[in-house]
């Protein structure tokens, strides 16, 4: 007997679904190292520092900065992203200009010592103090601390009987000097300082593999957004490591000690409207501003996306293990904000991160690659997960519309975007419909009619140009009160 296949009644297809991308996490951060680890991987991912200490060591700077990436309240790990490590190949970091004192006077001979006076010049700036008072001094590290407080324009520290005058700016440009004070007692001769007795070292450039090169090699091999580097670099290369970074998805923490870069290299950055490279500064020393600076990225590169209202800013908040600078007076403190670097200081007590506004503010520059990759993938899955095709009709573009939609009202909800009164002359497809929307909802979508495309990008299978405003929700960083009172 003949048996026939019930597929000619009953035909079935299983199949499965397409499976959708995931949305390209903001919060993945790289830090290249000049340090070796004692792995042969090109790149380790960390989302605790334990594998980073065990590949470098608990005393490599790297395995410091990865400390304090973690150590912060909210860090990579609440935005679920991650740390890659990655060595960069035959790096050198720039180093600063020194003096190193001869051997100086011991604190008996300071004592007598209550009106010094000294000249310091420091890459071409002079400063000239005065009114030293080494009475209480009796340990070297005394007579360091007194010049210390009365200023920070360079680093001191003790070597045996010596004491060592660094530049706060690496690079062979970088200099300092030390000359004769002119009021009261000198403290440049031989009974004190011993000047004439010291000897200076020269800064010499980064050499090796450069941050941009090392950046163009990872991303072929790891993802990532944030970029930090304990690679110290001078101004020359800082700027082409900035240009680079703003022509990419990239955010760059990037790391400056000396005041004299707020005139310099962080105006440049903010003339050039740099805004992927978030200057940080932080006065008490090139290797302690690194540190700094990965503290600020660990709590910076923190913002759970798909949370309700987990939108933040970085003003005022605290850096573990981190200590306010001692070097910013109100002089540098109002320039360093013109000029759009960010500074962890003291008000009256509390420490805190202050947001320079002159280079826009890292939760702008944060959220809006944010939003892209969110908005990116969103049309991609739109794409992908259809099983048949998405037509060239109004309905097919409806689906596109509807798929930018939903990232706005996940932006909505954590507090990036925001209903409010649009202020700006530019507007597309009907205004007051654009209008409408923004001020009840936040954001606006709006495709070009199927009717008006041309032949040539409807045969290309391309859809219309989809265009979305958004309102920002914005954030408050300071207030002003007036209180008025009457007897």
């Amino acid at each position: 007997m003949n048996e026939l296949s019930i597929n000619n009644i009953i035909r079935v297809t299983v199949q499965g679904v397409q499976r959708s991308i995931g949305v390209k996490n903001v919060n993945e951060v790289a830090l290249f190292t000049t340090e070796s680890p004692n792995i042969s991987d090109p790149v380790l991912i960390a989302i605790d520092p334990t594998a980073v200490t065990q590949a470098y060591g608990t005393n490599s700077l790297t395995a410091k900065m990865a400390n304090n990436i973690f150590a912060q309240n909210a860090n990579l790990n609440s935005g679920r992203g991650y740390l890659a490590v990655i060595p960069m190949q035959a790096a050198t970091s720039a180093t600063s200009a020194s003096f190193t004192t001869g051997t100086i006077g011991t604190p008996a001979t300071f004592k007598s010592v209550t009106n010094g006076s000294l000249k310091l010049t420091v890459d071409g700036t002079v400063t000239t103090l005065t009114g030293l008072n080494f009475s209480a001094c009796t340990t070297i590290q005394d007579i360091a601390d007194v010049i210390l407080n009365a200023t920070r324009v360079a680093t001191i520290t003790v070597s045996g009987g010596t004491l060592v005058f660094g530049s706060k700016k690496v690079g062979a440009s970088s200099s300092i000097v030390l000359a004769s004070g002119t009021v009261g007692t000198d403290i440049s001769t031989a009974t004190y300082l011993n000047v004439a007795g010291g000897t200076s070292t020269d800064g010499a450039d980064s050499s090796g593999e450069t941050l941009v090169e090392a950046l163009t090699r990872a991303k072929e091999f790891c993802r990532f957004t944030g970029v930090i580097s304990n690679l110290a670099m001078e101004d020359t290369a800082v700027a082409a490591t900035s240009t680079y970074i703003n022509s990419n998805d990239l955010i760059w923490i990037a790391p400056f000690s000396s005041i004299n870069d707020i005139a310099g290299a962080i105006t440049t950055i903010k003339s050039a409207g740099q805004t992927k490279t978030r200057c940080f500064l932080y006065t008490e020393g090139v290797q302690e501003a690194q540190l700094a600076a990965a503290a600020y990225a660990g709590r910076a590169f923190s913002t759970n996306f798909s949370g309700s209202l987990t939108s933040q800013t970085m003003q005022l908040k605290t850096l573990v293990n981190v200590t306010p600078d001692q070097g910013i007076n109100q002089t540098a403190y109002t320039n360093a904000l013109t000029a759009g670097a960010d500074m962890y200081v003291s008000f009256e007590g509390d420490a805190g991160v202050a947001c320079g506004k002159g280079n826009g503010y890292f939760d702008v520059v944060y959220e809006n690659l944010a939003l892209k990759y969110a908005a990116q993938a969103a049309l991609y899955n739109v794409l992908k997960t259809t099983g048949t095709k998405i037509p060239q009709t109004e309905t097919g573009m409806s689906s596109l519309r509807d798929a930018v939609g939903n990232v706005c009202l996940q932006f909505v909800r954590n507090g990036v975007l925001a209903p409010g009164k649009w202020n700006s002359p530019q507007t597309f497809g009907d205004p007051e419909t654009f209008k409408q929307n923004i001020q009840d909802n936040g954001w606006y979508i709006y495709s070009t009619p199927i009717a008006l495309q041309s032949q040539s990008e409807r045969e290309s299978r391309v859809a219309p140009l989809i265009q979305c405003a958004c309102k920002r929700s914005g954030a408050i960083h300071e207030a002003d009160l007036l209180i008025l009172v009457e007897e």
